[in-house]
């Protein structure tokens, strides 16, 4: 899930997080924004929600298939 920090036409100047922070795509949305990507792992319980195992951010611009 994209944290978008700032749209399209305000990436280039955007300076909020930028040791981790980048320009990055999002398919589902088709949209080009600057911030990171916040990606859960959670374990599936009968009648309950989910419990949250793994929560992790990477840069906008890495690839869900690579992330960890």
């Amino acid at each position: 899930m994209p944290i978008i920090m700032a749209q399209q036409k305000r990436s280039s100047r955007a300076r909020v997080a930028s040791w981790f922070a980048d320009k990055g795509y999002c398919a589902s949305k088709d949209l080009y924004f600057y911030g990171v990507k916040v990606h859960l792992i959670g374990f599936r319980r009968r009648d309950a929600m989910p419990l949250p195992d793994y929560i992790g951010m990477t840069p906008g611009s890495q690839s869900d298939l690579l992330a960890e």
